[in-house]
């Protein structure tokens, strides 16, 4: 990584098969579930409104996904010192 935009750019470019796949895997466990749930407690049971819980569960993967950038830049950035800089400052001053 040679600047902070490109640690932002290789994790936003794949925020999209990121989201594909979130949604896949979404509907399939949604499937399970209804399906689950309609023999275990009958056809006529009431599961709430499913939408909102989708909406909360994109959100929240789609803010842990952008806290992979954030967490590259803070650790391999340049707000850090790189290794190298620190061994030598330290081992110069011992």
């Amino acid at each position: 990584m040679k600047r902070p935009w490109d640690a932002i750019a290789w994790w936003e470019i794949r925020r999209v098969p990121f989201n594909l796949l979130i949604l896949s895997v979404g509907l399939v466990s949604g499937a399970i579930v209804a399906f689950a749930g309609s023999r275990l407690s009958g056809p006529d049971a009431n599961f709430g409104n499913p939408l909102i819980v989708i909406i909360l569960y994109a959100i929240a993967a789609n803010l842990c996904y952008t806290l992979g950038w954030i967490t590259e830049i803070l650790w391999i950035g340049e707000i850090r010192p790189k290794p190298k800089e620190c061994v030598g400052r330290f081992s110069v001053s011992a």
